[in-house]
């Protein structure tokens, strides 16, 4: 007689693996069972800690580039460029605040927030994010440009 597994063309376990779960197996379905969700938690634990980091250092970098919009207000201004230095100085503004949410909030609110967003305003948010996705190539793309330019010799 075959075993129900080999029946069923349709069932996703290769033979033998649903043996370690089966409750007719003993401690071994429950010993792999925690040691799953050991190496389940551990990970998220050490995904968390990427994404914290990796956002922390993303508000940094952001604050950054509001200084230097600043800068370039600053400039504007000098220029005689009154309405141009104005707009600049709300965006760096708007920047800096996107920033400090970025260092003060965990990642888990920030996603649910970006949830709520998107269930509100789709098409709002999808545009934004292109607008970012936009302007943060458009950056870093500069950035490198700038350090290859640099390692040539300036030329």
């Amino acid at each position: 007689m075959k075993d129900e597994r080999e029946q069923d063309p349709g069932s996703q376990l290769p033979p033998g693996a649903g043996d370690l779960a089966h409750p007719t197996a003993g401690n071994g379905g429950a010993e792999v069972s925690e040691k799953a969700d050991e190496l389940l938690e551990a990970a998220r634990k050490r995904g968390r800690g990427l994404l914290d980091r990796q956002k922390s250092a993303a508000g940094e970098e952001l604050h950054s580039v509001a200084d230097v919009m600043r800068g370039a207000a600053r400039k504007f201004e000098e220029q005689q460029e009154g309405g141009v230095a104005e707009y600049v100085d709300k965006a760096a503004d708007y920047v800096d605040r996107v920033s400090s949410t970025l260092r003060e909030r965990n990642v888990e609110d920030l996603m649910g927030e970006v949830e709520e967003q998107l269930r509100r305003k789709p098409a709002v948010v999808l545009g934004a994010a292109a607008v970012v996705g936009f302007a943060l190539g458009r950056f870093l793309r500069a950035g490198t440009q700038r350090i290859a330019k640099e390692r040539r010799g300036g030329s």
